[in-house]
């Protein structure tokens, strides 16, 4: 590229486009339209108070690309749950406990490669993604219409908090004490996505003279052109599940069963 060097001001106009950026405040942007300098020297933005003729970033299309555990599944103990006990007495009988717990699930989405642009992710935005169920679908759509930026290197993290109750009866054996514990088997994954966004509305053009002279978008760049890209991950859990165990006072498992999808009620678990 040369150096910024235009000659008549009737070939040099400046380029203006007012857009929001990620902190939601308005900017007014300019550069002339013979800047060659690596730089961009002439570059500026500076502060908007009007919403009309802007520029914005519309999603069109999340693609998921790939799929990655982070964790070796395995039970562990519920946090914050306490096993009930099940007293010894001389004759076998049925000890009916309720277990109740609240289970908080987290979620994240980073983006490796974004924007310092507001965004808009309508209801409508498509989603390619092989990997999904419904559930999880429904989660991730949620979360980036939420959103409304994508800043480069940023990152959010939500917490849901789920109530599980689960209803157990244990025949207990003559003269034993048995204890009741809940496990917990959570397998989280990160998912690596790719956004198509689109730009929409107008841009100016505006000489020495004062002249200005506002045109869609649409008219100079078409199709591919028209689109920014940002790349990204979320870290999810697929496989989310509680399992009751059943030991003796010295910890020793005697049986489980009960397996069930966090926060799915059981009402009649007899392990």
């Amino acid at each position: 590229m040369g150096a910024y060097n235009g000659d008549s001001w009737i070939e040099r106009p400046d380029l203006f486009i007012k857009v929001k950026d990620a902190a939601g405040q308005l900017k007014h942007c300019s550069m002339n339209a013979m800047d060659m300098s690596p730089s961009s020297v002439t570059y500026e933005c500076k502060s908007a108070s009007d919403l009309t003729n802007m520029l914005t970033l519309n999603a069109l299309k999340f693609i998921i690309e790939d799929e990655t555990p982070l964790n070796v599944a395995k039970p562990e103990p519920v946090a914050g749950f306490r096993p009930v006990i099940c007293s010894s007495h001389t004759d076998s009988y049925k000890c009916s406990k309720v277990l109740t717990t609240s289970i908080s699930t987290s979620s994240s989405l980073s983006i490796g490669t974004g924007f310092t642009l507001a965004v808009t992710v309508g209801a409508s935005v498509e989603l390619e993604a092989k990997f999904f169920g419904s559930g999880t679908k429904t989660k991730f759509s949620t979360e980036i219409s939420a959103s409304t930026s994508f800043n480069v290197e940023s990152s959010r993290s939500n917490t849901h908090t789920t109530m599980d109750r689960t209803d157990v009866s244990v025949q207990v054996p003559a003269n034993t004490e048995v204890t009741i514990n809940l496990l917990r088997t959570v397998q989280n994954l990160v998912y690596k996505w790719k956004a198509d966004f689109q730009m929409l509305g107008k841009y100016s053009l505006k000489w020495k003279n004062e002249q200005e002279f506002f045109q869609d978008v649409t008219t100079v760049l078409t199709g591919p052109k028209r689109e920014i890209y940002a790349f990204g991950s979320w870290n999810y859990p697929d496989t989310d599940v509680l399992r009751v165990v059943i030991t003796d006072k010295y910890g020793n498992e005697m049986r489980s069963g009960c397996e069930h999808n966090v926060g799915d009620t059981v009402t009649d678990c007899e392990p």
